[in-house]
């Protein structure tokens, strides 16, 4: 598996998010930390994701792309369009729910030319929880049949960052 990274780029009122190799909750902070960025765009219309070199996501990575879908669905009453060509990643966006809140794509006709690394920031352990317990909120929001699923790890997060 590759190492995760994420990159992205601006086109006008579009957002294009491409996810490389493995992604799991280390880079959770960053990711959520450019979506709350993304999300305060006033030029925004559109968010595109590419997952055609996703290895792996985790749940932490899975509940940020239903905050983007969330977000997408609540201010312009539209799915995010994804671009996932893994027969593995598109079996566990069905599994989770999420191919219910997205646009399932296995080709576009676009790629951005100029695509940039999320910013590293700096967080605490206690940023890094608030983002992993956001993110499973976002798969329950999501989707209300998570909530059995991803009960306990909310319960214990809650707990954690009190």
């Amino acid at each position: 598996m590759t190492e995760g990274k994420i990159l992205y780029s601006k086109s006008d009122e579009q957002y294009f998010i491409k996810l490389i190799g493995s992604l799991r909750l280390d880079c959770g902070y960053n990711f959520d930390a450019l979506l709350d960025v993304v999300f305060q765009d006033p030029d925004i219309k559109d968010i595109m994701i590419d997952m055609s070199e996703t290895d792996y996501l985790d749940s932490t990575i899975l509940g940020l792309l239903a905050k983007i879908a969330n977000f997408m669905m609540e201010k312009f009453h539209r799915k995010v369009t994804v671009l996932s060509v893994n027969k593995d990643i598109n079996y566990l966006l069905e599994n989770i729910g999420l191919d219910d809140i997205f646009i399932i794509v296995e080709n576009c006709g676009c790629a951005p030319e100029m695509l940039q690394k999320i910013p590293n920031i700096k967080s605490s352990e206690r940023e890094n929880a608030l983002t992993i317990l956001n993110a499973h909120r976002q798969l329950v929001k999501a989707n209300e049949e998570n909530n059995d699923i991803f009960k306990d790890v909310i319960e214990l997060l809650e707990k954690e960052t009190k």
